[in-house]
């Protein structure tokens, strides 16, 4: 395909500044900036003397009274319990461990993954049954939990939405979603895979995503990329005004890359993870952004976005507080792909370059493009009619994985399964 230019690298930026460039837009930043680095430091501090069994765990009057998410992700109680009692739950090879992070994602709610766990002793695909795996949900009154709701797959028939979504997660099975998702280096890569599956919108598929990188199967980075979620965008709103909406996850990144600067003027310790980070990687500026806007209906009720309250107050679990990391994460950094551009061709007086493959899509004509030897950040979406000869066989293999999953929803919502290790009866 002809280019005028090549992609841009973004260059990072040493100092805050009052305004910022993103998009190609001129964004005035908000005096509330300040407050969200606050809020990420505080927060993470009272985890950290919540698991020393110091007390009090703060002295903020919001962060108090109401209910807030961890600063990183990986320390909420659901990823938690993923962590120490779903992933070793089982068989540790790629098809059981996706099964059992994807069964508990799909309903979120632990008191129901361990209702099952009593009931059918050990969660394997091998021996899932969508009829008995119903029978045993509809026996208990609340089947799924708040946060991350995966919305119920119409698309595959099925009698309520509990059994919509067994047979969503006997389609990803018998897919192998697990082992094409093996396959690919980026998470961005992961998510044009992902969506393809019915009830997984982008936010939806990301937090599961998430969930299943923690497992040793899959070493995605969470540095480049992430997808912002309604209440992010809210977060971002609060800072950079209404004319961030549609480019979120470009904000993401100037955060992700301009933080060190704020800390910096700031005094703050930048709140981390584990001893081996950087700083906040984009996942985790994603999922701080959220609760930034929460703590902010608080702190300046004056000024508003979606929502205007703080309903949740908090009370302590009954589970036990824990800070665990996937073991991965300690020994080295997250995996990330370095790639080097090719140089241009000129063909005519004509600069071109050369599709690697087809990361996503918007209905049927429109493609997100990765380009030869360019970085995530560096996609584009092209036209079909636009896309030149190197683009051939991409389109034809895209074509042909979108085919294969339209055709097995198809199949599971008029009653035929496709086969599985072990028979599976239909309903």
């Amino acid at each position: 395909m002809a280019r005028a230019n090549a992609p841009k690298r973004s260059a990072k930026k040493s100092q805050p500044r009052k305004f910022a460039e993103i998009g190609g837009k001129r964004l005035l930043i908000n005096e509330v900036m300040d407050t969200l680095w606050y809020w990420m430091r505080e927060r993470h501090s009272i985890h950290e003397r919540r698991l020393a069994g110091q007390t009090p765990w703060t002295e903020d009057p919001i962060l108090k009274e109401y209910k807030f998410t961890n600063l990183f992700r990986v320390f909420d109680r659901n990823t938690q319990f993923i962590l120490n009692e779903v992933i070793p739950d089982g068989p540790s090879d790629i098809t059981e461990t996706s099964f059992r992070i994807i069964l508990f994602r799909t309903f979120n709610r632990i008191e129901t993954y361990r209702r099952l766990r009593t009931h059918f002793g050990q969660l394997k695909w091998a021996t899932f049954d969508i009829d008995d795996y119903y029978s045993e949900l509809v026996a208990e009154k609340t089947t799924y939990g708040h946060a991350y709701f995966i919305p119920a797959p119409n698309a595959l028939g099925g009698d309520d939405n509990r059994m919509k979504h067994l047979r969503l997660i006997y389609l990803l099975m018998t897919s192998g979603f697990p082992t094409e998702l093996k396959k690919l280096h980026h998470l961005k890569d992961a998510l044009g895979l992902t969506v393809l599956y019915p009830g997984l919108g982008q936010f939806t598929a990301f937090q599961l995503l998430l969930d299943l990188n923690m497992c040793d199967h899959f070493n995605f980075s969470e540095e480049e990329w992430a997808v912002a979620g309604p209440g992010a965008t809210d977060g971002l709103v609060r800072i950079f005004g209404k004319e961030i909406r549609g480019i979120e996850t470009l904000a993401i990144n100037w955060l992700r890359e301009n933080q060190g600067a704020y800390w910096n003027r700031l005094s703050f310790s930048p709140p981390l993870r584990h001893s081996s980070s950087k700083g906040l990687s984009a996942v985790d500026i994603e999922h701080a952004l959220c609760e930034f806007d929460k703590y902010c209906r608080g702190k300046f009720p004056s000024t508003t976005t979606r929502r205007t309250m703080i309903k949740t107050r908090f009370a302590p679990s009954h589970e036990p507080y824990t800070g665990n990391l996937p073991k991965k994460w300690t020994k080295s950094a997250m995996a990330k792909e370095i790639t080097r551009p090719p140089p241009s061709i000129l063909r005519h007086g004509q600069v071109y370059y050369e599709v690697s493959h087809i990361v996503m899509s918007s209905g049927k004509s429109k493609f997100l493009v990765r380009w030869l030897g360019y970085e995530p950040d560096e996609d584009t979406w092209e036209d079909a009619e636009n896309l030149g000869e190197s683009a051939g066989k991409s389109l034809v293999d895209w074509h042909r994985k979108c085919q294969a999953i339209e055709d097995a929803i198809a199949m599971i919502a008029s009653g035929k399964f496709p086969s599985k290790p072990t028979t599976s009866k239909s309903r």
